[in-house]
Order: C-alpha cells, then sequence, then structure tokens
C-alpha cells in the first residue's frame, strides 16, 4: 500500500488540484478544491490540507474552525472537516481511512487550542 500523508497547501498543489475530478452524483455531497480555495483565501479560519500518496495528489480537505461552524457544534475549539474530496478514480476507502488519524494529528498538533468533537453527537 502507498504511503499516504497530509501536509498543508502550498501553491506547487494548485494545478493538480484544480484538475480534480468527481462524478457529477458526487460533487452535491462537497466542494471541488479550487472553490474550498476560493473559501480559504477570505475566511482566516479555514485551513486547506492536501492529501499524498506517494509522490502524487489524491485528496483534499479544509479544516475549519470559528464562527461558521457553529451549525455542527456548540464547543468553541471544535475543528470540523469540510470538502473533503478523493480525485476519482483512486481507492477513496483505503485513502480516507489512512487520513482520519492523520487528520487529528495535523489538526491538534499544528492548530493549537483545538478539539475533536463527536460529529454524530447532537446539539
Amino acid at each position: 500500500m502507498t504511503n499516504t500523508r497530509l501536509t498543508f497547501f502550498n501553491e506547487i498543489h494548485r494545478d493538480t488540484l484544480n484538475a480534480f475530478y468527481l462524478p457529477q452524483e458526487q460533487e452535491k455531497f462537497t466542494a471541488m478544491p479550487n472553490e474550498a480555495l476560493k473559501k480559504c483565501e477570505e475566511d482566516p479560519g479555514r485551513h486547506p490540507v492536501v492529501i499524498e500518496a506517494g509522490d502524487k495528489t489524491v485528496g483534499f480537505f479544509v479544516l475549519h474552525k470559528g464562527e461558521n461552524i457553529r451549525d455542527f457544534t456548540a464547543n468553541p475549539n471544535a475543528m470540523v472537516i469540510r470538502a473533503l474530496s478523493i480525485n476519482h478514480p483512486r481507492p477513496r476507502k483505503r485513502v480516507c481511512k489512512s487520513c482520519d488519524a492523520a487528520a487529528a494529528t495535523v489538526c491538534f498538533q499544528t492548530l493549537p487550542g483545538s478539539e475533536r468533537t463527536d460529529p454524530s453527537r447532537k446539539l
């Protein structure tokens, strides 16, 4: 299995992310990376993260903290994952599973004061 790692977005990733493809039936569930990056530029509470497998950029998501996530949690220190996309036709299940624990590590080590919340818990 290819090594999966997370890194914060850098301009060197932009062209690859702009070329991401998702089937139309999946586009309704997430924002494409180019759309999410525009929002990240406007909102300092959004932190874009790139998923790499080996030497390839295969996925993307945004760690989001701040007032705009209050619909999801009342915890003022919570951070949510938004705009998760894995470039089609990568093996999504394997990539996403590898990223779950890594996302928490990135969040807690580089964005102090963040807390994990149970997404299934209702407010």
